[in-house]
């Protein structure tokens, strides 16, 4: 598994089709945390991706990599013999369906920067049309300079590729940051505008630009953008979780929590129903009813980025 597929997996819960239950290889088991045929997570809150309201202490039960049922913590029967994994303060999450990703590294490329909203009746044509749109603020973001770099997305960077994307920030000019900006909040405009009229918004990050953008790391920004934007968190989840799964026709068996469903599955600490910072706090990834370790996923990828 590549370090880009091991940031992959860190937030979205993909993972190589060989990679699940009795078909794991040596090299990917060594990130399995839970693998047992019958697994409940208590106590947790659910975010289920629909955009219904967090529903506190929940009990999900994960069998054979479906999830076989999902319910408050005193009516929820667990099966004798299941895993049990008490994780109360944490949440759960769909594993985001991310609309526009990359596993390999990119160079810098210019953006254009007129900055014009899309008008009312071009949304409106998008929209009668069923033609969806993704959101990849991350990646024009990522060109700004009115944050300061995130010090896990910089660890992760091989030494060429953090120096590459640093020399880029600091050629950046106080007129072109602002004209940037600019540009985000015109996308932040059209993206809720889109919405507001009925359109179907993806997300991914697009891994690009000027090398600040990584997978895994990308998402979770997209997510705080999106909430930037005007989006609740709860709303924000469902963007990069159901909508993909809808528009790639797979909302029967991904993109929500619910019985039948798989079992993929994003345990965080926190609350980022309330405050989607927390996002970033992964614990446990699930893929079809495997869990894998978060921490030793990233801790895998540590200078990597840019290397392989």
């Amino acid at each position: 598994m590549t370090a880009l597929r091991r940031l992959v997996v860190l937030l979205t819960a993909i993972l190589p089709s060989v990679a699940w239950a009795d078909g794991l290889s040596p090299q990917v088991r060594e990130f399995v945390r839970v693998d047992a045929p019958v697994v409940a997570l208590t106590h947790v809150r659910v975010v289920d991706g629909t955009g219904a309201k967090a529903a506190e202490d929940q009990t999900i039960v994960v069998a054979n990599g479906k999830i076989a049922a999902v319910g408050s913590t005193t009516a929820t029967a667990i099966s004798e013999g299941a895993e049990v994994l008490a994780l109360d303060g944490k949440s759960v999450i769909p594993g985001l369906v991310g609309m526009h990703n990359h596993l390999f590294d990119t160079a810098w490329r210019n953006v254009g920067d007129d900055g014009r909203l899309l008008a009312p009746a071009l949304i409106r044509d998008l929209v009668s049309h069923h033609v969806a749109v993704t959101s990849t603020l991350p990646v024009f973001d990522a060109s700004t300079i009115d944050e300061p770099p995130n010090s896990r997305v910089l660890a992760a960077m091989s030494a060429a590729q953090r120096q590459s994307f640093l020399a880029a920030r600091a050629r950046v000019t106080p007129q072109a940051n602002a004209r940037t900006f600019a540009l985000v909040k015109k996308e932040m405009e059209f993206e809720r505008a889109f919405v507001a009229a009925g359109g179907l918004l993806l997300a991914g990050p697009d891994p690009t630009g000027n090398g600040g953008t990584l997978p895994g790391f990308g998402d979770w920004r997209g997510l705080e953008l999106l909430v930037r934007a005007g989006f609740s968190p709860v709303e924000a989840i469902g963007i990069a979780s159901a909508n993909g799964a809808k528009y790639l026709g797979r909302a029967d068996r991904i993109g929500t929590i619910a019985a039948g469903k798989d079992a993929d599955l994003v345990v965080v600490d926190g609350n980022p129903a309330a405050a989607i910072g927390g996002i970033a706090d992964v614990v446990i990834v699930f893929k079809k009813g495997v869990g894998y370790d978060a921490r030793k996923l990233l801790d895998s990828v540590t200078g990597m980025v840019g290397v392989k």
